[in-house]
């Protein structure tokens, strides 16, 4: 499988803002418009994570791909609330930041020697702490509103068989866990979840029919769809209620991004090619009720809007 990442593609977006990653780095986009941080490429590394702080567009990017010395401290980027002193002070290995509302954040952090933690911070100390097998970690998927998803290791040398982490922000702060599975996504309460072909939702446990592929699944509202995104090859995108019973399958394109609203349960599948690029809108019976054309990438956020980027990088809210 190869993946492809389009340029000018939405990666975080809430009703104020978005975070657009393009060839050459990342940029914040009020909802007005306006670019409210486009200086990314000045800050030489190649980010692990670029997350929403509060809301959107101010952001904490951090972490580095490309440079094997350790971590620089995070950079803030638009009006982001002051950083822990801990944070920006010189480490031995990693420093990501993988969420923050303000007061409670979650962060990896790796020694010289590769030996790893997540942290669960509250303010300005450490609440919590779990050991983690890689020193490089980002999302596999997040929620719309940024609040759960699955964390992978982005190690080099990480197993081919590593298993998927499970990570939600509680009243009580961030809580993670190993899923034990490959193929695995949480809602956005933290109530329902994907562990392999085992659905559980709310309680009550599913076993999920063979006809459902993919490594990678969201959660709607009521659904949770399984999809892989991205790929050259083309797949099947299919539909789940919570007692793991199949809605709708239809087939999904070669370089598409399927996302589905928490909301409506609708889901936008972008697709970019070279020889074009359209977003289409699947109703919850699985039927093409719209397409917006000259779209390269989409994401719904949580209050059910959906964000679209345009090849040129405008960004557009939409209630659809």
């Amino acid at each position: 499988m190869t993946w492809t990442d389009p340029a000018n593609r939405v990666i975080r977006a809430d009703a104020s803002g978005a975070i657009i990653s393009s060839q050459r780095g990342y940029r914040g986009v009020a909802r007005s418009g306006s670019v409210a941080w486009d200086d990314t490429a000045a800050l030489n590394r190649s980010p692990v994570e670029v997350v929403c702080v509060g809301e959107c567009p101010n952001a904490v990017l951090s972490g580095d791909l490309e440079d094997f010395s350790p971590d620089p401290k995070p950079d803030r980027l638009g009006r982001t609330v002051a950083l822990p002193e801990p944070w920006t002070k010189p480490g031995t290995g990693s420093n990501i930041i993988l969420g923050s509302d303000g007061v409670n954040s979650l962060r990896l952090v790796s020694d010289a020697r590769g030996a790893a933690e997540l942290q669960m911070w509250r303010d300005d100390s450490i609440a919590d702490r779990v050991k983690f097998p890689s020193p490089v970690v980002g999302w596999h998927s997040l929620s719309a509103d940024g609040r759960s998803g699955t964390l992978i290791s982005l190690s080099d040398n990480a197993q081919t068989s590593q298993t998927l982490w499970f990570a939600s922000l509680t009243a009580d702060g961030w809580k993670v866990r190993d899923s034990g599975a490959q193929r695995a996504c949480i809602s956005a309460d933290g109530r329902s979840w994907v562990e392999d072909d085992v659905l559980i939702w709310k309680g009550s446990r599913a076993k999920l029919p063979d006809s459902v592929s993919g490594l990678q699944c969201q959660f709607g509202g009521d659904t949770i769809v399984f999809g892989d995104r991205g790929i050259q090859e083309a797949g099947t995108l299919t539909s789940v209620n919570g007692s793991g019973g199949v809605l709708w399958q239809r087939p999904l394109p070669p370089y598409s991004w399927p996302t589905v609203s928490v909301r409506s349960d609708e889901v936008a599948i972008s697709t970019a090619t070279p020889s074009g690029s359209s977003t289409a809108v699947v109703d919850t019976s699985g039927r093409i009720r719209a397409v917006i054309p000259e779209t390269v990438s989409a994401i719904f956020t949580g209050s059910g809007e959906l964000v679209t980027t345009s090849p040129v990088g405008r960004v557009v809210w939409r209630k659809i």
